[in-house]
Formats: structure tokens, C-alpha cells, sequence
């Protein structure tokens, strides 16, 4: 018995020393897309095709923070939020959450075409670590346009976390 019991405890001391190896893993969180070219629904969407396309291509480099986590900080800080600028307001939301990256981004419409422009912002430093930069002439096109953007963004944050050797 106590040889199975010692076996145990070291094993689980193995275990525990490899978890304390690990870095831990970075979080990225996505704001609501802002934009008075499109509805509510429509930003609300756009801003989860990104999360998903974040998530989707992220190789398990970094984690993507639930939506529903960074709304209700939001609506605790709904009078910070409406006075302050984006960056601002991600960088403080990032830390209540924990994330160490937050995506900040905006929608406009000119000549009829949907520009989607977004940012990661290091949360520590204020830094734009990421950027980029699509376009899609009606909510479809948004669509495939949002999933690039996040695809090239998770590619850039990969980037970042895991410089070349």
C-alpha cells in the first residue's frame, strides 16, 4: 500500500512540476466592432466572425475570452466606456479580465463599400501589436472579409508570441 501511495505523490509531483514548465497561455479578448454604417446585429456579428476566425486559427498559441465575459464588464463600465476611447477602454476591460490582448476595431462605409479595420492592443503597454485591414461591398462580403482579418491577425499575434528562430 504505501509503495502505491508514494508512487502516487510522486507522480503527482511530476505532474505539478511539468504544469509549473508551461508558460501560461496568453488570452486575447474581441471588443463589439464600433460602426454606424451597420446595425447593432451586424457589428455584434462581425465582431464574433473575428473571435471565431481568432480562435479557428490560433494553433492553441493563445486563448479567445467568451463574449459574454467581456459584456458584462462593459456594462459595468458603460458611463468609462462612452466618454473613452477604444484603446483605452480595451486596455481597461483587458486587465479586469485577465486578457493580455484585446481586439479594438470599426466599420465605415464609403462609396458602398464596408472597410473593417482592427487592431490588437497589448494591454500592459497600449501597444498595437496587429493590425489589418479588409473590405467587402455588402454584410456577406463583411462576412469572408472578417474571417481573412481575424486568420491574419492570429497569424501576427503567432507572430509576436513566437518570433522566428
Amino acid at each position: 500500500m504505501k509503495r502505491i501511495f508514494l508512487a502516487a505523490v510522486i507522480s503527482g509531483a511530476i505532474c505539478d512540476l511539468r504544469a509549473e514548465d508551461k508558460a501560461p497561455v496568453p488570452a486575447v479578448a474581441v471588443m463589439d466592432i464600433k460602426t454606424t454604417a451597420l446595425g447593432p446585429d451586424e457589428a455584434q456579428a462581425t465582431a464574433d466572425f473575428m473571435r471565431t476566425a481568432l480562435g479557428n486559427n490560433g494553433k492553441g498559441r493563445y486563448k479567445v475570452i467568451d463574449r459574454k465575459s467581456i459584456g458584462t464588464i462593459l456594462g459595468d463600465l458603460k458611463m468609462d466606456v462612452a466618454m473613452g476611447k477604444d484603446v483605452d477602454v480595451a486596455v481597461r476591460v483587458g486587465k479586469i479580465l485577465g486578457a493580455n490582448m484585446m481586439v479594438v476595431g470599426s466599420i465605415t462605409n464609403l462609396d458602398k463599400i464596408y472597410f473593417l479595420n482592427i487592431q490588437v492592443v497589448n494591454v500592459e503597454t497600449a501597444e498595437i501589436m496587429a493590425a489589418a485591414s479588409e473590405e467587402g461591398k455588402n454584410f456577406k462580403k463583411l462576412k469572408k472579409a472578417a474571417g481573412k482579418a481575424g486568420k491574419a491577425l492570429a497569424q501576427q499575434i503567432i507572430n509576436r508570441l513566437e518570433p522566428a528562430k
